[in-house]
């Protein structure tokens, strides 16, 4: 071949490449116009077939990632924002920027930490967890005068409305009490205190629900004995069996906890054990020898045996934790068969297992 047709030829490529970057760099503008006109779905299939001739066009691969993140595609987002990772610092500052407006704090810290260079955006960053009262991120890991100067500010503010509570407690002014704790949680809500002492006022009040919301909020901030021991007492006076066994094992060394569950025991070692004789459709069919005392239309749960209490100290056996299989209702008797109707079946009814009914 001669060195004039290899010149044509290589022009020839060369005219074609930078004709096909045109097309592309073209195609991009305009899914990046429809973008900002917020026509995502048109957006989205241009930028996707920009990505089917060209996946690793850059500017491109930010983009989708803001269109699936406005899409809430969040499988596709994953696999977008580890290309993404790899990318020079200004893009990622890109995507940084965007998360920041999104107020995603999460993928913001993950953006964060992959660029190099974060002189520029560490105020706005701080500036971020402050405003999202993030105070531990603040406190443990990005630590900043400025703003720890602030969160010293939030706290000793929270503090004084955290000890008019309590006075407003010996005044005997529940509603008060409740209401500047919350002011202190607003302003600071890193302190366990302030949602313990919130969830032990809504419990004086049987306002059971919300206490219960509050003492898991403190146990989100630290794990105390006193917060699992006062859900502990919560759960008896609500009678919720399962919460009840679930907490008693991180306290189970507490003579009170102990106590309280040997008079479970108590009540349930009278329970006789059950065979499922037959199931048909939504119906069982159990022996009346054990069980004659169920009565027509009275609404019953299946139960079975599936885990033990042992004191670690002593090995005493405290409590059998149950669980529940279905929820029945007797519908017939017969001399020697009770039949149930199966209002809920939660775990398959297996006619070799015992069961309790209680």
């Amino acid at each position: 071949m001669s060195v004039k047709k290899t010149v044509i030829i290589v022009t020839i490529c060369i005219f074609h490449i930078i004709s096909y970057s045109q097309n592309l760099y073209k195609e991009y503008e305009i899914a990046k116009q429809e973008y900002k006109n917020n026509d995502l779905e048109i957006s989205q299939k241009r930028v996707e077939k920009i990505l089917n001739e060209f996946d690793d066009y850059k500017e491109a691969n930010v983009l989708y990632f803001k269109i699936l993140y406005q899409n809430k595609e969040m499988f596709k987002l994953k696999k977008i924002f580890e290309k993404i990772s790899n990318y020079e610092d200004d893009l990622k500052r890109e995507i940084y920027e965007f998360l920041l407006d999104q107020n995603d704090i999460l993928r913001l810290e993950m953006i964060y930490e992959l660029i190099e260079n974060k002189e520029n955006i560490k105020e706005s960053f701080t500036k971020k967890l402050y405003e999202n009262k993030k105070y531990n991120m603040i406190l443990q890991k990005y630590q900043n005068e400025k703003y720890i100067a602030l969160i010293e500010k939030d706290k000793s503010e929270a503090d004084e409305n955290y000890y008019a509570s309590l006075e407003n407690i010996k005044k005997n002014k529940p509603k008060k009490s409740i209401e500047l704790l919350k002011i202190a949680i607003k302003k600071y809500p890193i302190n366990y205190r302030y949602y313990f002492k919130l969830a032990q006022l809504y419990a004086d009040n049987k306002n059971y629900k919300i206490a219960e919301m509050n003492f898991k909020k403190a146990l989100e901030i630290i794990k105390k004995d006193e917060i699992y021991l006062n859900l502990f007492r919560l759960y008896i006076k609500t009678n919720e069996r399962e919460k009840l066994y679930t907490i008693a094992k991180n306290i189970i060394s507490f003579p009170e906890v102990q106590n309280e569950l040997q008079k479970k025991y108590k009540n349930y070692t009278q329970e006789e054990k059950v065979k499922v004789l037959k199931k048909e459709n939504n119906m069982i069919y159990i022996s009346n020898e054990n069980f004659g005392k169920l009565e027509i239309g009275n609404t019953y749960f299946l139960e079975k045996k599936k885990e033990k209490i042992i004191d670690e100290i002593t090995g005493e056996k405290l409590l059998d934790i149950k669980e529940k299989i279905a929820k029945i209702r007797v519908i017939d008797k017969k001399e020697k068969i009770t039949i149930l109707y199966i209002l809920n079946e939660y775990k398959n009814i297996n006619m070799l297992d015992n069961y309790i009914i209680y």
